[in-house]
């Protein structure tokens, strides 16, 4: 397993670039050229190898996932609600936020963020359909509260209902809950 700092479990990795030209100080990464030299135990470590082998499967599992017999990549997010959670329909790659920005004749901003399927930036997917955020959150909501509705003597949707208005000070998804 190849790691990406050896540096946190306290061991070095020399000539990882070496100069190319001492003339002009060129550095070249080492790909092969010139022999590395590996020192285990060189210093003190910052973090035992164990939690540091751990973390590089996780990193490694999540930077690479198989699909279909292809090895592609996909971003494990938490940072936006549907981040890894919406599939395109035509390619089954991920949709991923994008914003842009832009000021009219007026001289107004306007700033519209929308979800659009990853595949169609590397010319993969040409007919996806880019959805608006505000719409994507919508269709969310009123698909939610259809299966609140669906299931009312449910305990998971009790559960739900006591976590949404415990941890959430929002008055605005209390009253979506509610209904």
């Amino acid at each position: 397993m190849k790691q990406k700092n050896v540096k946190y479990v306290g061991d070095i990795c020399g000539q990882k670039y070496y100069v190319e030209n001492p003339m002009s100080h060129k550095l070249v990464k080492n790909r092969g050229q010139l022999p590395k030299y590996y020192v285990s135990d060189h210093h003190k470590p910052i973090v035992d190898r164990e939690t540091v082998n751990k973390a590089q499967e996780i990193y490694n599992l999540r930077s690479t996932k198989i699909k279909n017999g292809e090895v592609y990549c996909e971003k494990y997010s938490l940072k936006y609600p549907f981040s890894s959670k919406v599939y395109c329909q035509c390619c089954q790659q991920t949709y991923v936020r994008r914003s842009t920005n832009y000021t009219n004749k007026v001289g107004v901003t306007h700033n519209h963020v929308y979800w659009t399927c990853s595949g169609k930036k590397l010319n993969v997917c040409t007919d996806s359909v880019s959805i608006r955020e505000k719409e994507l959150e919508s269709l969310f909501v009123s698909l939610f509260n259809k299966f609140i509705k669906e299931t009312k003597n449910d305990d998971l949707i009790n559960k739900i209902k006591k976590v949404i208005c415990k941890e959430s000070d929002n008055t605005q998804i209390k009253k979506m809950i509610s209904k």
